[in-house]
């Protein structure tokens, strides 16, 4: 079967990268044949009045709907800077990643594809996803024109509206682990109205917290199942694997407008597991947070490794906002004593490396998948409360055999959906 998985951009988030690479390597294992759906990032900017019009609608967003204190080509910035920042993540894509880039989803074709698998991460979340109704794949209807203002007046309605027999893609339409990220909702009132319609169309329907699960039956009207972050299908030796498996990148350098950026790539792969103490990889930082970080390290009494020098997203000189490998964010929790993070996947990895870990919360991230995740393998304890470090031994029998069933469930709603 030929699948195409579609999800968030990827691009310097450990996570977000490995959870298209576990899930597009599961479906491989199935005998598909997968590719990754990404949108070209950096395209030639609009001249004329459609330029005026999209920068004044930029401008009228960041400063008066957000009441200013963000660059309004800040995302352009970075897009514009991700070559050289995101080296190690480009050459992760080209070495592990079956990408297929497009311009638009009008390019795929309806006979490109037998199936479509959305998910997974915060695919749903309107945040984090300019695209949102083509991951919910409008694209593959031919009535999209109509559905809308049917779905918005049911909605009008109390959802009675004469029914209309769908006409679309002959493929299957899967979701896999997807996440809307908040307990609240996000939507808006037309978003949820064709959010609901689309999900409706779906075969196949699974979240990866059961908040979502809830939110969907509440908002979308719609059933479905919890399953597994596909990170956790893979085991801790197929991630192993992909350390000092690492192919140098082509040059050394990139160009970035007129300027060039030397890359001391040396600096930030590794090719074998570093030992530390504690691996530190805290996304978030306030003052709050720094104090709570500098107080939990002094107890844990270890030599600490900080893995995030500077914010891919800073401003700081662009050489100093460089990431580090993929390879090297598993290598520093794969030899690491202890783990402290404020990151979902983060979490998700030390308990496949079976490493002891604390997790500082993070509401603006999304606490509810983290207490969700803890929660499912009796690890509650691990989010840091008033009696700091957590101190009780993890019992990793329990856990790997409840890993074992959640694991079972996951292939069995994908081979029972894909098949």
């Amino acid at each position: 079967m030929k699948i195409a998985i579609v999800t968030l951009q990827l691009h310097t988030n450990y996570g977000g990268v490995l959870q298209a690479y576990a899930l597009q390597k599961v479906l491989s294992r199935m005998g598909n044949d997968v590719e990754v759906i990404q949108l070209n990032k950096i395209v030639p900017a609009p001249k004329g009045i459609r330029a005026m019009r999209k920068f004044l609608t930029r401008a009228f967003r960041r400063y008066v709907l957000r009441h200013g204190g963000v660059e309004i080509f800040r995302e352009r910035r970075i897009n514009e800077e991700f070559p050289v920042i995101g080296v190690e993540f480009v050459r992760f894509f080209r070495q592990h990643i079956n990408i297929r880039y497009i311009s638009s989803f009008d390019e795929i074709l309806p006979s490109d594809y037998d199936a479509f698998v959305v998910g997974s991460d915060q695919v749903w979340r309107p945040k984090y996803n300019r695209s949102l109704m083509n991951s919910y794949l409008d694209f593959t209807w031919k009535d999209r024109g109509d559905f809308g203002i049917r779905a918005l007046d049911a909605l009008e309605h109390k959802g009675h509206h004469k029914h209309v027999k769908p006409q679309g893609w002959d493929i299957r339409r899967v979701a896999y682990a997807v996440s809307f990220g908040f307990d609240c909702w996000e939507y808006t009132k037309r978003q949820t109205a064709l959010a609901s319609e689309l999900a409706g169309r779906f075969d196949a329907l699974s979240f990866r917290e059961v908040s979502g699960v809830k939110s969907a039956e509440e908002h979308l009207g719609v059933k479905s199942v919890s399953v597994l972050d596909p990170t956790m299908l893979l085991s801790a030796e197929d991630y192993l694997s992909l350390i000092g498996r690492r192919e140098d990148s082509s040059h050394p350098f990139e160009r970035i407008g007129e300027e060039r950026f030397e890359m001391p790539m040396g600096e930030y792969v590794e090719t074998s597991v570093q030992h530390a103490g504690v691996f530190e990889y805290v996304l978030d930082r306030t003052a709050e947070t720094e104090a709570l970080v500098a107080e939990l390290e002094a107890g844990l009494a270890k030599p600490v490794r900080r893995f995030l020098p500077a914010s891919p997203r800073g401003r700081e000189e662009i050489s100093l906002r460089v990431q580090p490998s993929v390879e090297s964010w598993i290598s520093g929790i794969a030899g690491a004593d202890f783990v402290l993070t404020d990151s979902f996947h983060a979490c998700v990895f030390s308990i496949l490396f079976h490493k002891s870990f604390a997790v500082i919360g993070n509401p603006d991230r999304g606490l509810s998948r983290i207490v969700w995740l803890l929660g499912q393998f009796g690890l509650g304890d691990r989010l840091v409360g008033a009696d700091g470090i957590p101190q009780k031994d993890i019992n990793w029998e329990k856990v790997d055999y409840k890993l074992s069933e959640l694991k079972e469930e996951a292939f069995g709603f994908l081979n029972n959906n894909l098949m």
